[in-house]
């Protein structure tokens, strides 16, 4: 298998494992018990992180060195390759 762009099988590996991925649950009527303790904890810490970030604070684990310059992604190029036919 050859590597493209940091993901194994290149473009079309990289559509393939996030469409696999299946759509998003509904939540709404889940029914959490007792034993899913640390799902609840996931769940209120992911919601306080992206709090973070809306308010254009870090979330947690994110740490920058002043001293090294923004690593570009190339996001919008993968966004691009892997739904061409997106409106911008």
């Amino acid at each position: 298998m050859h590597h493209t762009r940091g993901h194994p099988g290149g473009a079309t590996g990289r559509r393939v494992w996030l469409r696999s991925q299946g759509a998003i649950a509904g939540r709404v009527h889940e029914r959490l018990a007792t034993s899913d303790g640390a799902i609840v904890m996931f769940r209120r810490m992911l919601k306080r992180q992206i709090g973070k970030v809306q308010q254009g604070l870090e979330p947690i684990g994110v740490f920058r060195d002043p001293e090294h310059e923004i690593i570009y992604t190339k996001f919008e190029h993968a966004i691009e390759t892997l739904e061409p036919s997106a409106p911008r």
